[in-house]
């Protein structure tokens, strides 16, 4: 289904339209108004490839009308595509708006939000999870939270007006939780009424029970985070910063229910990224020169010693004895040299280098991994000067920020 505007001669009728729904089948009775000259289509129960092209009217109760362009991709049919977002009219004012976040696990506790002009309160839905849950299907997609959003003032206000700041705020969430936070279902109210619609169809999205910089963060601490990155992001270099390194944090974290290797690669691409801005761009402690005459694990501590992180190998005591060994063989002192010694083996797939990745023991490169996840949230934090505690994938315990303690 693809949303286009409504216009040129109609041709009424009503049809059925059948909808895929994962393994189930779904029949969705529509009115239409056929804008193409061709004969007035038909949209029989069954997929027998008989859909024409025809502009359909669809009404949503309590809300304005809009159209969607079917076609069947069968026979003489082009195959068009199927809508992202279907929406009513972007200037309806209403006096607050109920935003469902999909598969988000922080906040893990109901809270309220202030930030600009906005009140945001954040329940947990009866969909929520927790870290209890050990397993979680790929395949789900759940509305975990509930935001309802109203401006300090109460004044009523479009959808328009607030979604931009919404998506800082999933930005945020996103860095958050290590995992796309997306906002697929919105509804506006006027007098307690239905008024405004907005369905997404989600990218992928994969739940998450991971532990993070923000697990067991009081509401405090969160509150404090938010603002600091709101005010941080107002400025265009930073945004643009945050933003490509959050979405290559995600993307890493993602990477690794596939392959630990290619999860690798992305965290040093992030972690090469934020060592060049903060060490040369914002800090100027480097020259561009200079920077690039560094090794890549030069580069990955001197970004920790700028934020005042530890490059120690604290994670090998995770990895057992075999891991010590191997990086005490390989003269790894450090996560620098641990991250960069593994990336440049498998970049460089010589015989000796993979007869090298051979001897890598098992779960040391999912250890490397989530070092440099957390050398990323750590630079993250720091650049937005958060000033309050963070869990630490290590020893699973809560500290203040390295850069205060």
């Amino acid at each position: 289904m693809t949303l286009v505007p409504h216009q040129g001669p109609t041709l009424d009728g009503i049809g059925i339209t059948e909808l895929i729904c994962g393994p189930g089948t779904r029949h969705l009775r529509v009115r239409y108004k056929q804008t193409s000259a061709h004969q007035p289509s038909t949209f029989p129960g069954s997929r027998d490839g008989k859909y024409g092209p025809a502009t359909t009217f669809m009404r949503v109760p309590s809300s304005k009308d809009f159209f969607v362009f079917l076609t069947s991709g069968f026979g003489r049919n082009e195959l068009v595509g199927e809508a992202r977002t279907m929406t009513s009219h972007e200037t309806q004012v209403c006096d607050y708006f109920e935003v469902y976040l999909l598969n988000c696990l922080i906040p893990i506790t109901d809270m309220t939000w202030s930030f600009s002009d906005w009140m945001i309160s954040s329940v947990r839905t009866s969909c929520a999870y927790d870290l209890t849950r050990v397993s979680l299907p790929t395949e789900e997609l759940n509305l975990t939270h509930k935001l309802t959003v109203s401006t300090a003032a109460r004044k009523p206000f479009r959808w328009s007006d607030f979604a931009s700041d919404l998506n800082k705020m999933l930005l945020f969430l996103s860095f958050a939780n290590c995992s796309p936070v997306l906002a697929p279902v919105v509804y506006g109210y006027e007098h307690g009424r239905i008024q405004f619609f907005r369905f997404e169809a989600p990218k992928r999205s994969v739940p998450t029970n991971r532990r993070t910089w923000a697990t067991n963060a009081s509401q405090a601490d969160l509150r404090q985070a938010l603002s600091r990155f709101i005010v941080k992001i107002e400025n265009d270099f930073w945004q643009n910063i945050l933003t490509r390194a959050i979405e290559w944090q995600v993307l890493t974290d993602a990477s690794t229910y596939d392959s630990d290797d290619q999860a690798l690669f992305t965290v040093q691409m992030l972690l090469e990224m934020l060592a060049f801005v903060l060490l040369v761009e914002d800090g100027a402690v480097l020259g561009e020169a200079g920077y690039g005459k560094l090794p890549a694990s030069d580069r990955i501590t001197l970004l920790c010693s700028r934020t005042g992180q530890s490059v120690a190998l604290r994670y090998l005591w995770r990895g057992g004895v075999e891991s010590q060994e191997f990086c005490r063989t390989n003269q790894i002192g450090n996560v620098g040299e641990l991250i960069a010694a593994l990336r440049n083996k498998l970049i460089h797939p010589t015989k000796k280098n993979r007869e090298y990745l051979d001897h890598v023991p098992d779960g040391l490169t999912s250890l490397a991994v989530y070092a440099g996840l957390q050398i990323a949230s750590l630079t993250i934090l720091n650049v937005v000067d958060y000033r309050g505690m963070y869990y630490d994938l290590v020893d699973h315990e809560t500290h203040l920020v390295p850069w205060l303690s």
